[in-house]
């Protein structure tokens, strides 16, 4: 009985330290969502940190509500995108298990 006990432990610990190396690749990670248009770039990191955002210079000349939906448009694509990455990442080491905060 002790001895599954300790095996589960085992197996925790490893899943612990293969999520550390997981998390630490996706700080490496970084990806790009864009406009529609492709006039805005959003780069973030694998873990959803905002890197770098960069605005063509003829989106300044249209209407303010029009840069709002592009901005949200690349934003949205971007964080899509992190998502899929994170759960490439560490899919293989939860075995498809639902873990809160993951």
């Amino acid at each position: 009985m002790f001895g599954d006990v300790g095996k589960m432990m085992q197996k925790v610990k490893e899943m612990k330290s293969q999520m550390k190396d997981a998390q630490e690749a996706l700080k490496q990670v970084e990806v790009e969502g864009f406009s529609k248009d492709k006039n805005i770039t959003i780069t973030l990191s694998g873990e959803m940190d905002i890197k770098k955002v960069s605005v063509m210079p003829d989106l300044l000349n249209k209407e303010a509500k029009a840069v709002e939906n592009d901005i949200y448009a690349a934003f949205k694509d971007a964080i899509n995108k992190a998502k899929k990455e994170a759960s490439k990442e560490l899919g293989g080491i939860t075995n498809g298990m639902k873990i809160p905060g993951m």
